[in-house]
């Protein structure tokens, strides 16, 4: 039997979609005015193997005036499936793990308005070998918010001196996650990291921020710490936007790192 890739279908219709497994943001917003809008990342990294649990927040759309769109016609359909690595990953492909809907009692009270939005799913569901639910789910909370911020800045700096070889010390236990996630050696993965990093640092990135303009956001129970900026922008983007750096950051042997 070789690697397991697991990727998780969403799509949604008439709403806005947020998707958290095992509380990590796997599909931050996915929104849609009318017809359906599909998203199926791969997810190894925030599985917990026979512990996992999908929460999804249905919320109406946005229209192009900055009102909400009416939530009667709210939809959605999810899914995992499992491929096997070096399978061609294509809709319909892979082997169902699980599949969840809108139950046929809720979709009719959406109908009728008489569930207004949000809209929360919960669904359980397990996965064989991919477990990393000792970081998602066992790990004690961090709680302080002012360390994570001084963290932050302190990734700001060492992308604005150029420091790749410190981002990439940074980034270890997210290698180290890559490599068992997907079943890819260490080495492979540090080296993409590297030179991920390094195109990055080469584009530009925009760093004209302070500790103010900071928005952490905790996941996962607080195990977990987003990086971001307030307003929703990325903590760090190349100059014109093209590239987004998104950063989730946590203690691992005592300092706070990049884990995810």
């Amino acid at each position: 039997m070789g690697h397991p890739i697991f990727h998780l279908e969403l799509a949604v219709r008439s709403c806005e979609g947020e998707l958290r497994l095992n509380g990590f943001p796997v599909i931050p917003s996915l929104s849609s005015l009318s017809l359906p809008v599909s998203f199926a990342p791969p997810v190894n990294p925030y599985l917990a193997g026979a512990r996992n649990t999908v929460e999804l927040t249905l919320r109406s759309a946005t229209a192009p005036d900055g009102h909400e769109a009416p939530f009667v016609a709210a939809d959605f359909e999810m899914n995992v499936r499992r491929f096997e690595k070096g399978d061609i990953v294509e809709p319909g492909a892979g082997e169902i793990v699980t599949v969840v809907s809108l139950p046929d009692e809720l979709r009719e009270r959406i109908r009728k308005g008489e569930r207004k939005p949000p809209v929360i799913i919960s669904h359980a569901f397990a996965n064989e070998m991919v477990d990393f639910s000792a970081e998602l789910l066992d790990a004690p909370p961090f709680e302080d918010e002012e360390a994570v911020a001084g963290y932050a800045m302190h990734l700001r700096d060492l992308m604005a001196a150029g420091d790749v070889d410190a981002l990439v010390a940074e980034y270890e236990p997210t290698i180290r996650v890559g490599a068992t996630a997907y079943g890819n050696p260490y080495e492979t993965i540090a080296q993409n990291t590297r030179q991920g990093l390094a195109r990055f640092i080469r584009n530009g990135p925009e760093l004209d921020f302070d500790r103010s303009d900071l928005a952490v956001r905790p996941y996962c129970g607080r195990r977990i710490w987003g990086l971001l900026r307030r307003g929703g922008l990325p903590f760090a983007r190349s100059s014109g936007g093209r590239t987004r750096c998104v950063i989730y950051v946590a203690p691992r042997d005592s300092a706070l790192r990049v884990v995810r």
